[in-house]
C-alpha cells in the first residue's frame, strides 16, 4: 500500500512507480485464475479525470459479451463478498513469491 498518497503517476518515483505497475500485473495474472474471468482491464485516471486525490490503478476483470464501459454501477455491493475476493487474491500472491515469481 502507498501510504504516501501521490497525486498522478507521474508523480511516483521510478522505483515506486515499476513496483505498482509489477504489483498490478501479478494481481491480474491472479485474477484469472481466481475469478475466471476472460481477460483484465488496467488502467488509470490522471489530470482532469482523476476521480480521486490520490493515484491508483483499476484492475477490472472482463467477461467475454460484458459489454464494459467505465460508469458507475448501479449494483448491490453487499452482495459481494470482498473480503473472501481479496483474501484469495492475497493467499495466491502470497504463493506466488515462494515460487520465485
Amino acid at each position: 500500500m502507498i501510504t504516501d498518497r501521490q497525486l498522478v503517476i507521474d508523480n511516483l518515483e521510478d522505483k515506486l512507480k515499476a513496483f505498482t505497475h509489477a504489483v498490478g500485473g501479478e494481481l491480474t495474472s491472479e485474477a484469472d485464475f481466481v475469478i475466471s474471468n476472460d481477460g483484465i482491464t488496467v488502467f488509470q485516471e490522471g489530470g482532469l479525470f482523476k476521480d480521486v486525490e490520490h493515484y491508483h490503478m483499476h484492475i477490472v476483470p472482463r467477461f467475454k459479451g460484458d459489454d464494459f464501459q467505465w460508469v458507475e454501477p448501479d449494483i448491490d455491493r453487499s452482495a459481494i463478498d470482498f473480503a473472501s475476493l481479496e483474501e484469495k487474491l492475497r493467499d495466491a500472491l502470497t504463493g506466488r513469491e515462494g515460487a520465485g515469481c
